[in-house]
């Protein structure tokens, strides 16, 4: 078999945070559609960098002068809310090479989660789901933040922008999606519970993270025919082999429902009649049916693997005639029925040398070589830089999870 078959990096793996092609745009270098340093990136919420330098964190109260690693009194009134309580929305729970990582933002990412608990445990019970909520994401936006400066510095600008440009188009499918409203759209984040500014920002880190993922590990996730072999011999039973299945229309009468024998007889054998005379089916089980999911579907059931079908009689039937064929009326169970065949599908193994088998296998065993190589990149990642997040850093976070906890609470 040609290597260069199995080498071939016609999809992009599943992998990327962000597949780069989702949006179906196509990309193009072209000066004009670069960023202006005094205006925002093609109408959406990702600020323009004149430095160029690639980097777009979120910064809403960024400190001015030195590390806020300490600084975790910083508080905002909420003024909107009639008890004028107070939020440490600008408290830092950790610090990423100098890049501050807020209270807030920590808990926009789990209040859904403890929101759903509220009314469940007490208070004591919230602030242990709490705590151990903020902390494992904590870690997590720790990672994202790590990987994120890692694609600045290993993306050219030409990807950087490729990557605005990208995030303007998801930015343009959700304002379309608000009926062409920026405001329409960033309201309907909020009853989401999410900043729209925000979401855009993320999108675009996560693109640039997958186009780094992309450039980055895609290459060296090298796939040997070798392995593809060994693969399909692991998993031919369960992955690469079609079990007999059947499916078809069925009318069901029941003498119970009709309310006499003779009449259920002879409502079925006229609609077999009519059937064998090319009255579409799916139209008489939609009207000889009682069973209201029946006429819904028109009688459609399956597909069934075999000897998966409740009645035995009828599933005999069936199996012994092939796609488009009417069964005879059969009773089973005192009920009586009548069924006609829209697909069959008999025990296959689909061979290795199949292209879709060879695509499944390839794309398979590079995702699981793209993770051995992130999870290795992230490693030397986290063991290179420089991270503050203590535990009483975390203290904002768990108190202002504990203020929402009052306002859910049988909310």
């Amino acid at each position: 078999m040609n290597s260069a078959l199995l080498l071939r990096a016609s999809c992009a793996s599943t992998l990327i945070a962000v597949s780069i092609c989702s949006t179906g745009c196509f990309w193009k270098k072209d000066d004009t559609i670069r960023p202006q340093a005094s205006k925002e990136i093609y109408g959406s919420p990702v600020k323009s960098d004149p430095g160029r330098t690639g980097d777009y964190r979120r910064d809403p109260l960024r400190a001015t002068n030195g590390s806020m690693a300490g600084n975790t009194n910083l508080t905002v009134q909420r003024t909107s809310d009639a008890t004028g309580s107070t939020i440490f929305v600008g408290a830092v729970v950790a610090e990423v090479n100098g890049a501050p990582i807020y209270a807030h933002e920590l808990l926009e990412q789990v209040a859904p989660a403890l929101r759903s608990r509220a009314n469940d445990l007490d208070a004591r019970a919230f602030e242990k789901l709490a705590t151990e909520e903020l902390r494992r994401q904590r870690e997590n936006l720790i990672q994202n933040e790590l990987v994120f400066a890692a694609a600045v510095r290993a993306t050219t600008l030409d990807e950087q922008d490729k990557a605005k440009f990208i995030t303007n188009m998801i930015y343009e499918k959700y304002v379309s999606a608000a009926g062409g409203s920026r405001e329409l759209a960033k309201q309907k984040a909020r009853e989401d519970g999410r900043d729209f500014d925000d979401m855009m920002k993320d999108e675009y880190r996560k693109t640039l993270v997958g186009i780094y993922y992309q450039k980055h590990f895609f290459p060296r996730a090298l796939i040997s025919v070798d392995e593809m072999r060994q693969y399909y011999a692991q998993h031919r039973a369960t992955d690469f082999t079609e079990k007999a299945s059947i499916e078809f229309r069925l009318i069901r009468v029941d003498p119970k429902q009709v309310g006499d024998a003779n009449l259920a007889r002879q409502r079925i054998e006229d609609a077999r009649e009519r059937a064998k005379a090319g009255e579409d089916f799916e139209s008489l089980a939609k009207e000889v049916n009682k069973d209201q999911y029946l006429i819904n579907t028109g009688g459609l059931t399956g597909p069934l693997l075999k000897g998966s079908y409740r009645y035995d009689k009828v599933e005999e039937a069936l199996w012994s005639l092939d796609a488009g064929q009417l069964t005879p009326i059969i009773e089973d169970e005192g009920v009586l029925f009548l069924a006609k065949i829209v697909d069959r599908k008999l025990d296959r193994t689909l061979p290795f040398d199949d292209p879709k088998v060879q695509d499944q296998i390839e794309n398979a065993l590079r995702n699981i070589k793209m993770l051995e190589l992130q999870e290795r990149d992230n490693q030397m990642l986290r063991s290179e830089a420089l991270v503050v997040d203590t535990k009483e850093m975390l203290q904002p976070a768990i108190d202002m999870a504990m203020q929402m906890y009052g306002s859910w609470k049988n909310g």
